[in-house]
């Protein structure tokens, strides 16, 4: 636990402002992901299907979801990746 701790905290008593663009810099990457990348994945499994494995291990080929409502966004298969 030690391990874990110390060095940040020796870091933050030296110089807080690299402590802190650091934190910043963690930060607008978790941010990115969570509310940039998950999103267009979850559509993008949401219209085309997932990936299912076969009973082998490899992959079996893409299924598809069932719709439950109209692509609100058209551009097709483009669109969630932008």
């Amino acid at each position: 636990l030690s391990m874990i701790l110390v060095p940040p905290l020796i870091f933050a008593l030296i110089n807080p402002a690299i402590f802190f663009k650091a934190l910043d810099t963690a930060g607008t990457f978790g941010i990115s992901v969570l509310f940039g990348i998950v999103p267009a994945c979850m559509a993008w499994v949401q219209r085309y299907g997932s990936v299912e494995p076969s009973s082998d291990g490899a992959r079996a080929g893409v299924s598809p979801s069932p719709r439950f409502a109209p692509e609100l966004v058209p551009g097709g298969r483009a669109a969630p990746g932008v």
